[in-house]
């Protein structure tokens, strides 16, 4: 029932870490980052677009997204592959490896699973130096939190129900999985569109993308009011490919 909110905060650096010892032989290259091969995010979004807008011609879809270098991951380190991931966005790019002798001197792991909400905080703070971690509950509040938080460009790492295709479903805890959320997708009748003044996609004229960080968050909780499904972009140790979820979907996941 909760999920984890990241940001840097604006501090002098901090000194450097004691030198860690190295890691266990089945960690070492256990992962790394994988070339991006991903199609345009326009013709990603053409390709989901009958499933985004319920095949209703009014619609229109209001895209921010954060690329990312997907790490896939070897063992049970799904939340850790989520963590370094997320330190990407926040321009630090900690390798697994470290972020799992970390989680071992802080006895959270021993094999790199995560199990805490809680745990992964102090991890993230630890590994990051600069991070602010909030650990956030679901509500009826998170869909506008998690909104405005990615609209700024800042990960959220969340726990949820993994199905075989790695989508969230319902299964009381029993396929627990971590993922980070790097984006997302309102879908929105075209007068609230008109009314925000949003310009049209080159090759997608229903189509519109917010910058994170540039546009107002006012227009964002229009868009947020008036949608009519949220996506979330994200990405999970186990596929190289980003995925596009419904946030309705996601959060009764993480609260089962």
């Amino acid at each position: 029932k909760k999920y984890l909110k990241m940001t840097t905060e604006q501090v002098c650096n901090p000194p450097p870490p004691p030198s860690l010892p190295p890691p266990p032989q089945n960690w070492s290259k256990s992962v790394g980052f994988t070339k991006r091969t991903e199609v345009p995010i326009g013709d990603y979004i053409s390709k989901h677009w009958n499933r985004l807008t319920n095949d209703d011609d009014s619609m229109h879809v209001v895209s921010t997204f954060c690329t990312l270098n997907p790490v896939i991951q070897n063992g049970p380190q799904c939340g850790i592959v989520a963590l370094s991931m997320a330190t990407q966005l926040l321009k630090a790019s900690v390798t697994v490896d470290r972020i799992c002798q970390e989680a071992q001197i802080l006895k959270f792991t021993a094999k790199g699973e995560m199990f805490s909400v809680e745990n992964m905080k102090v991890l993230a703070e630890t590994v990051l130096g600069t991070c602010d971690a909030q650990v956030l509950h679901s509500s009826s509040s998170a869909p506008g939190q998690i909104i405005m938080h990615l609209l700024q460009g800042k990960p959220l790492l969340v726990p949820y129900d993994s199905d075989h295709n790695f989508e969230p479903c319902m299964r009381n805890g029993q396929s627990a999985h971590w993922a980070v959320l790097h984006g997302f997708c309102l879908v929105v009748p075209e007068e609230t569109v008109r009314l925000v003044h949003l310009e049209n996609d080159q090759c997608h004229k229903r189509l519109h993308h917010l910058t994170p960080g540039v546009h107002e968050e006012s227009v964002v909780l229009q868009l947020l009011n008036d949608s009519k499904n949220v996506f979330v972009y994200a990405h999970q140790g186990k596929s190289s490919h980003y995925a596009l979820w419904s946030l309705d979907d996601l959060l009764v996941s993480n609260s089962n």
